[in-house]
């Protein structure tokens, strides 16, 4: 077979004719020797079928007994030595959002494909008759044409039936599953996908014959489902195609679930020992807070934005002879003589809604056995999240 296809000769040979477009070779050649592989007797309307399904493998022959390679075409109305790039399988991507597009035609290109872009079906349409590409990639939602008509009208053109199509959508109701079928994609693919999803998708679309489906030889299939009834019209490998396409869109979807649990697993792990460090150290503060408090010479204490007492030091006995409990839930008034707590009252509710606080204020007290006590206060407000003054600590 080998003695067949190989023969040792040169580019500059025989000139390119037009007969050749029938007979067309690709020669892969290192400075010793070329590997002819024809793709003789192929008709013109078929060419680039046979073209597209022979490219891949020749690529993957990067060397001949070791060395290595150059690739180069000869054929009709073409250089006899073209831009390697012209060997890469063609993927003509349809997408209006220009962002997507050049994301897309990134991830092509490192992929090893040839890219050409088309903003709408009607451009894809015109490119796909004057450039034949391998694969069209589209879009679902698009201006003018979406990605459903584009699908329709691929597959019924005589010329580019065959062409392989994927749809590339955000929507994954069963609507738009059987639209997708009804339509004539070979793949469906839920946006956001994994990459390695698409290019799978890609190489099963172009290593598998596209078959032909015609009118009148699609069956049609009733499906019941969520209380719906769906007219399914397709069949053999379109659905078979599209079938695994989804399948790959649920597996990435469950192992983004999967590890996307695992990380929310982890954050609250990660929660739980911050809360719990938090606690423990928030434990030690009010400790720590408590013993320098309650051994302090001054009476610390706190009140509420109503004035009554929430927290008192144990000083308070020292002062006016009285137990913290034993004041807790009074107000400072309580315990000042009636004009005093008048005077105070004014200075405490002035100093709330200016939400100043006051320093070195000498009021006078009544000691539990009734003896008059002056006292020289200073007191800083607690301010809430809101802004408001929610009591005093002084």
């Amino acid at each position: 077979m080998r003695d067949a296809i190989a023969a040792k000769t040169s580019a500059r040979d025989v000139p390119p004719t037009p007969k050749m477009f029938a007979h067309n070779a690709c020669f892969i050649g290192s400075d010793q020797q070329q590997l002819i592989c024809p793709l003789a007797c192929v008709p013109a309307f078929n060419f680039f079928d046979a073209w597209a399904h022979t490219i891949p493998t020749l690529l993957r022959a990067r060397t001949i007994n070791n060395r290595p390679c150059r690739f180069f075409w000869r054929g009709a109305n073409m250089s006899e030595q073209t831009n390697p790039s012209l060997l890469l399988p063609l993927i003509l991507v349809v997408e209006s959002s220009p962002l997507e597009a050049e994301q897309l035609r990134q991830v092509l290109s490192q992929a090893g494909y040839a890219v050409s872009v088309a903003q709408n079906g009607n451009e894809c349409l015109q490119a796909a008759r004057s450039n034949r590409p391998a694969l069209v990639i589209s879009s679902v939602t698009m201006p003018l044409m979406n990605g459903y008509a584009l699908c329709r009208a691929l597959k019924y053109d005589d010329a580019l039936w065959n062409i392989p199509l994927i749809l590339l959508s955000d929507l994954s109701e069963p609507d738009d599953i059987v639209e997708a079928i009804n339509s004539g994609a070979d793949a469906y693919i839920v946006k956001p996908y994994a990459e390695s999803n698409l290019l799978s998708r890609i190489r099963a679309l172009l290593n598998a014959p596209i078959e032909r489906r015609r009118r009148d030889e699609r069956r049609e299939e009733v499906l019941d489902y969520g209380g719906k009834r769906f007219t399914i019209v397709g069949g053999g490998q379109q659905i078979l195609n599209l079938l695994l396409s989804l399948h790959e869109n649920t597996l990435q979807q469950n192992r983004e679930l999967k590890a996307a649990r695992s990380q929310l697993n982890q954050l609250n792990e990660s929660l739980d020992r911050q809360v719990h460090e938090r606690a423990v150290a928030l434990r030690e503060s009010e400790v720590r807070f408590r013993n320098l408090v309650e051994t302090s010479s001054d009476w610390i204490w706190e009140v509420n934005a109503h004035g009554v007492y929430t927290y008192a030091s144990p000083k308070i006995f020292d002062l006016l002879g009285y137990l913290p409990e034993e004041v807790i839930g009074k107000t400072p008034f309580d315990l000042m003589p009636a004009d005093e707590a008048q005077r105070m009252a004014a200075l405490f509710s002035a100093n709330i809604a200016a939400g100043k606080g006051f320093v070195n204020v000498e009021n006078a007290c009544l000691h539990k056995d009734g003896h008059r006590v002056v006292l020289e206060t200073s007191a800083a407000p607690i301010i809430d999240r809101a802004g408001d003054v929610r009591g005093y600590r002084g």
